[in-house]
């Protein structure tokens, strides 16, 4: 038997010899095996990658795992309870940490029995566990869809928030990665599971905000109005978002909505997010005078540096500030706005806030010239210093000393500047450039919430609203959204 003196290392070596032999059914030694593993586990543990890389999900023609060599061992489990998501979710390196279930996938004493799957290294050095057969090839440790309890929540996470969905079963995958984001190859490859995946046919059902039960395909017509019509999800159904696990799914039992409370949106008429520069009767503009155009010379100023000319271009002061015009204009109408037709509003009668544009005059080189300067470069050069020596006994060793010198150079160089600027300003004398002001939007309610002539949002299918006709939304991954569109507060 076996001596509980030798060394793990040891003892793991004859173990994997006596596996490859087929003699390991012969060895009762399953608790022995277990402590090898775990010492394994304890000696080889590596820091995870946090960082974005460049991730193989075997969409690419060709294998994942054509370049490593590994295989697929499963063993008989009872119950999933037995087949954990990942055993080393901290130590990505190991490709034995991700585990795949498959209900009835063999017989066994005529009997159908689970199957739980893993991959793993198939040096004949390497220790792949007690109980644990290879496949011919990797199928079972590609992917695998699991079962999941009713009384858990998938949530659909994106940038835009999240909300719960009851679901059948879930679907994940086997990934591989190779390279960081920067394209470089790792020191070693990390083996991960894609997040939880449904299809639209997976979902059983959901609530609402009220705690009421809401119906499958109820649900299923509001999660795909948000994928497809809000382009939410990065096209994807993944349970927990990019993060997502099965341990975190079956986790999540508490509170499933698909709202956490009465639709409000943020809401602006679709004139108000136009953005426009406009030319504006302002007082304190500038004169007839004062608006003509303007030719202004700069001025070169040079000194000696080292013994070559540094130069430098002044310009003179230019008429772009404007100090006594007035800042802003309040509820003036935009004069080039038109009013359109199809949109029950008279766009050519509202009035918006406008401020000053930092620049009223634009201005062109007329004239370069070529200004000097002079070029340091700096290098540095080893050079013989002496020698050091040392008396051994009779015989005297010496051996070269040497040090660094550093030597500055100067040369003189020329850069291309202007000397002659001309001023136009952008506006007739009188008037000035102002920028119009974005109007924050409004929080509208659902039809139900809103009273009898408020504004209200349009129902557009099951728990789903957009903002009324000639209006934008300012909420992320709502129907009509406009960036510009915003609202302070923010709705809830």
């Amino acid at each position: 038997m076996l001596s509980s003196r030798m060394s793990p290392s040891f003892a793991c070596a004859l173990l994997v010899l006596l596996q490859q032999q087929g003699a390991t059914e012969r060895v009762p030694l399953a608790s022995f095996a277990e402590t090898v593993d775990d010492y394994r586990s304890r000696s080889f543990q590596v820091a995870a990658h946090k960082s974005t890389a460049e991730v193989d999900f075997g969409d690419a023609d060709g294998d994942i795992y054509d370049n490593l060599a590994v295989g697929c061992y499963c063993r008989v489990v009872d119950d999933i309870s037995q087949c954990g998501d990942n055993k080393y979710p901290s130590n990505p390196e190991k490709p034995n940490g991700p585990r795949f279930f498959h209900p009835d996938a063999d017989r066994k004493n005529g009997k159908s029995v689970n199957l739980c799957c893993k991959l793993d290294w198939t040096s004949f050095f390497s220790w792949v566990g007690w109980s644990w057969r290879k496949q011919e090839d990797l199928t079972r440790c590609k992917s695998e869809t699991r079962s999941v309890s009713s009384s858990s929540c998938c949530q659909l996470k994106d940038e835009h928030g999240a909300f719960g969905v009851r679901i059948s079963k879930a679907t994940s995958k086997s990934a591989v990665m190779t390279k960081s984001r920067h394209g470089y190859l790792l020191p070693n490859p990390v083996f991960l599971k894609t997040p939880p995946e449904i299809g639209l046919e997976d979902i059983t059902g959901g609530q609402d905000y009220t705690g009421s039960d809401i119906a499958a395909d109820v649900v299923r017509e509001f999660v795909e109005m948000q994928l497809i019509q809000g382009g939410r999800f990065n096209g994807k159904l993944q349970c927990g978002g990019a993060q997502g696990s099965f341990e975190e799914l079956a986790a999540g039992t508490g509170a499933c909505q698909l709202r956490p409370g009465p639709t409000e949106q943020c809401c602006c008429h679709s004139a108000a997010v136009v953005e426009a520069e406009r030319c504006l009767p302002a007082e304190g503009a500038a004169t007839a005078e004062q608006a003509r155009r303007k030719t202004l010379e700069s001025v070169l100023l040079t000194k000696t540096e080292h013994g070559y000319k540094e130069g430098k271009l002044v310009d003179a002061p230019g008429p772009d500030a404007e100090d006594g015009m007035q800042e802003s204009i309040s509820s003036m109408r935009d004069p080039l706005v038109e009013n359109n037709p199809k949109t029950r509003a008279d766009e050519s009668q509202m009035a918006w806030n406008w401020t000053k544009a930092t620049r009223q005059w634009t201005k062109t080189c007329l004239e370069h010239l070529q200004v000097p300067h002079v070029k340091t470069t700096r290098s540095s050069d080893r050079v013989r210093d002496g020698q050091t020596c040392r008396q051994i006994g009779k015989v005297r060793h010496c051996s070269p000393k040497y040090k660094t010198v550093y030597k500055t150079i100067y040369r003189q160089e020329y850069r291309t500047e202007c000397a002659r600027w001309q001023w136009d300003r952008k506006c007739a004398a009188g008037s000035g450039l102002y920028v119009k002001q974005i109007s924050p939007g409004e929080c509208v309610p659902e039809p139900e919430r809103a009273g009898p002539f408020a504004l209200n949002l349009t129902e557009i299918g099951p728990l789903l609203y957009m903002c009324p006709d000639d209006y934008v939304s300012g909420t992320g991954g709502a129907e009509k959204f406009h960036a510009k569109c915003q609202c302070r507060p923010q709705c809830a």
